[in-house]
């Protein structure tokens, strides 16, 4: 029998810091064949636990606001005439349907904004529990013993199927306690048909980052894939509600399927097939190419296997700007796109919705004093700025991440020090935040200009700037747990986040407590062009965020690096 050469490298995979630690102690006495369910249920029901209680929220708040806009026939009428020809805000946030009803109005207000983030929600942990997993080394410890593949893909996705109940559980009894209490209440059938629409947004979107995780080689790749995806759903959705030939696109995107399920209307049980079925579908090939592959191997070939590019490795710095410059590519087109096209249909929006006294009441509580394309303009840009939050707590996951991953060692054994790496990191989270403010200002300008509104391109950058400071005090909150309490980081800063959101939509339909709205990261900003930008409260805010990560680098810099 012959041997290997002596010169022949074999090149075996270390195994990863964070994977001798794969199975905590309270696992190591579970069969294997529930260890990994285990597992990934518990993220999975952690995660469908608190986006539940944010769904939930949302819908009944949006129950209790239509108290506010439909509390006479007359006032019904009105926002029916409003919203249900209003093909540009159906564009943006999905059609209206019956809206002079209560059901009608809390699925339109709430689903619109929910299967958005349901779906980024289920991009976010259908790559991680299994893709995100395997790519750690967690896996290896698992797979080598009685657990195969594809057994231990069967178990992650029955632990996911674990935290889209928790989530439906969840989001359901807050939806039926809220929207029950409301003046004009939604009938409690109506209630769990929403939450039932925003979970199966969901489910269809873990499956889909589930199945982009099998053929990726990477969690990034696959994260990359399922949001162009996302991406194209989305603009099929949007060309749908713009084009009056092309309506039965709605069946092709599954953004589109809410919609037609008539939540809390006439429901449509037929609407249901589309997202169970892709759901079944995309999860029984994920299963088929777990078993035929092995570990650690991919359909699609590794962008990083190519050959070697060292743009950007200069430095510490450098490799920390290669590692999110995709991340911050996607977030920063993404920005742009939507100011644009919130630019050019502000003029249209605002020409359906002048004279409504509800509309002009709820930008009025938000510190709006100007009225037309610029107060849709402010609304818009409000709502990006709770995306541009969101683009920069993912900077700060990433870093809590990269720790996790025992990727930091790598670093801190070398001449990079702690405060530099971390304030690196920071300055990152920042820049992306800056740069998605005024991508999506800038773009709203185009966007207007093209419809000759005549708001100045000096205006609209004004109003980009505005976005950041909510950002900014994100990172440094976020930053200050991560060093604190690390495990904690990203159910932190994606709760006050929620939590921020949450507030203002309150605050913008009812007169609530100002101490409660001060809680809100986002209250603390004008509607601008709405409104002037509050310049003094953005200083504030910025300076909070700079005082967090001083905090952060002190105890970051004292306490001992965690893992998982």
């Amino acid at each position: 029998m012959s041997s290997l050469p002596e010169h022949l490298p074999i090149r075996r995979r270390p195994l990863h810091r964070s994977s001798r630690s794969a199975l905590p102690a309270r696992s190591s006495g579970r069969s294997p064949r529930t260890v990994v369910a285990w597992l990934a249920g518990r993220r999975a029901v952690r995660w469908g636990a608190l986006w539940g209680l944010v769904i939930g929220v949302y819908i009944a708040e949006s129950a209790i606001a239509y108290q506010a806009v439909g509390a006479t026939p007359e006032a019904r009428a009105r926002l029916a005439q409003t919203w249900s020809s209003n093909h540009a805000m159906a564009a943006l946030f999905g059609p209206a349907f019956r809206i002079d009803t209560n059901g009608g109005f809390t699925a339109w207000r709430s689903l619109g904004t929910l299967t958005l983030l349901a779906a980024t929600i289920g991009l976010l942990l259908g790559t991680s529990v299994l893709r995100g997993e395997e790519e750690s080394g967690r896996w290896e410890l698992l797979v080598a013993g009685q657990t195969t593949r594809a057994g231990a893909a069967r178990q992650a996705l029955a632990g996911l199927a674990a935290g889209l109940v928790a989530m439906f559980g969840v989001a359901a009894v807050v939806a039926v306690g809220g929207g029950r209490r409301a003046t004009v209440p939604v009938t409690t059938t109506g209630l769990l048909e929403i939450s039932l629409s925003a979970v199966l947004t969901a489910a269809v979107f873990i499956a889909l980052g589930v199945f982009a995780g099998q053929l990726a080689a990477t969690r990034r790749q696959a994260a990359s894939l399922s949001a162009a995806v996302l991406g194209a759903a989305y603009l099929i959705r949007f060309t749908a509600e713009s084009v009056s030939g092309l309506r039965w696109t709605r069946w092709v995107t599954p953004l589109g399927w809410p919609s037609l399920l008539h939540a809390a209307t006439s429901f449509r049980p037929l609407a249901l097939v589309p997202p169970i079925a892709v759901t079944a579908v995309l999860a029984a090939a994920s299963l088929a190419i777990a078993g035929r592959r092995d570990l650690n191997a991919s359909v699609l070939p590794d962008p990083e296997s190519a050959a070697p590019r060292m743009r950007l490795l200069t430095g510490q710095f450098g490799l920390s700007v290669r590692m999110i410059r995709v991340t911050a590519v996607s977030w920063f087109t993404g920005q742009a796109a939507l100011g644009f096209v919130t630019g050019i249909v502000a003029q249209s929006d605002s020409e359906s919705t002048s004279g409504s006294q509800t509309v002009n009441k709820a930008m009025a509580r938000l510190g709006a004093h100007r009225t037309g394309a610029e107060a849709d303009l402010g609304l818009s840009l409000m709502i990006g700025a709770v995306l541009v939050s969101f683009a920069a707590a993912t900077i700060v996951n990433a870093t809590r991440r990269e720790e996790a991953d025992g990727l930091l060692d790598n670093l801190l054994v070398g001449p990079v020090g702690r405060t530099r790496w971390l304030l690196s990191r920071v300055a990152l989270a920042a820049a992306l935040a800056l740069g998605c403010g005024l991508a999506a200002g800038l773009a709203a300008w185009a966007g207007a200009d093209v419809q000759h509104m005549g708001i100045g391109v000096g205006t609209m950058a004004e109003a980009g700037l505005n976005m950041v400071p909510p950002a900014l005090v994100l990172v440094g909150i976020g930053t200050l747990v991560h060093a604190l309490v690390p495990r904690a980081t990203a159910t932190a800063v994606y709760a006050l986040l929620g939590w921020s959101f949450l507030m203002q939509l309150l605050g913008s339909f009812a007169g609530i407590n100002h101490w409660l709205l001060d809680t809100s990261i986002l209250h603390h900003s004008t509607p601008a062009p709405a409104a002037d930008p509050n310049w003094a409260g953005a200083g504030v805010m910025t300076v909070l965020a700079a005082c967090a990560v001083a905090a952060a680098v002190v105890v970051f810099r004292r306490r001992d690096l965690a893992g998982q």
